[in-house]
């Protein structure tokens, strides 16, 4: 079972691997409008990464940081490890980099990465305890936000 800080680690890799994402992305693009929003967007990333980073040091210590979860569900847990291997990416299981995706697509990578994300974070709620599950609602705002944004900037990709 994931305990409270392996699901923080996981958070973090999802953040530090969607940052990286964007900032690889944003050398693609190929005017200022799409450069612009993917740095934006990997500014955002490195903040819920610090976030996700004070969080973890401040349940560092506490019975909740190193116990096993309580949710008791092997299935919730056994989607949870599965997920986590598909959300993030490492070493060979990567996707295609960002040069190889035209850029409607690597909008429509960043949006899933997004749903994705959003979908993750609602579920460690299950396994954080509830005086945190305010601040993962508010980055699962920001995450709905950043899918917003991308959908936005692919209507006019799509369009023009």
């Amino acid at each position: 079972m994931f305990s409270p800080h392996e699901l923080l680690d996981i958070a973090i890799r999802i953040e530090t691997n969607g940052r990286a994402f964007y900032l690889a992305a944003a050398e693609t693009a190929d005017n200022d409008e799409c450069r612009n929003l993917l740095i934006h967007l990997a500014d955002e990333e490195e903040r819920h990464l610090l976030f996700f980073q004070d969080l973890k040091e401040k349940e560092a210590g506490g019975a909740a940081a190193s116990a096993p979860s309580q949710t008791g569900d092997d299935e919730f847990q056994a989607y949870l490890h599965s997920f986590a291997d598909h959300l993030v990416f490492t070493g060979n299981r990567s996707p295609r980099s960002a040069a190889d995706l035209s850029m409607p697509e690597l909008l429509v990578f960043a949006m899933t990465r997004e749903t994705e994300a959003m979908l993750f974070y609602q579920d460690m709620k299950r396994s954080l305890p509830a005086r945190h599950h305010a601040l993962l609602d508010t980055v699962v705002s920001e995450e709905r936000r950043h899918f917003s944004m991308l959908h936005g900037l692919l209507k006019t990709q799509t369009s023009a």
